[in-house]
């Protein structure tokens, strides 16, 4: 049995008795970008156990302007 099938058979109180905090399964956070051409936009980075990470620029209609799985760079900065 792999991890996707042992954590669906959870339910949302186990799992949270089981984690310190959910941030560790996933999160996502609001940043203001300081510098470069994006400056002054809204970014909300949003990061995942399994290993996707991925930046959206909210000015930027929604612009997804990097993205990494397992760390693979699959889309680089773009802004």
């Amino acid at each position: 049995m792999d991890f996707n099938e042992r954590i669906s058979e959870l339910s949302k109180n186990e799992i949270i008795e089981k984690v310190g905090d959910m941030r560790q399964l996933s999160y996502v956070e609001l940043q203001e970008r300081m510098d470069g051409s994006a400056k002054g936009c809204r970014q909300a980075s949003f990061r995942t156990a399994r290993g996707l990470q991925f930046d959206v620029l909210i000015e930027r209609a929604m612009d997804i302007s990097s993205l990494y799985y397992k760390g693979i760079i699959v889309i680089r900065e773009t802004f």
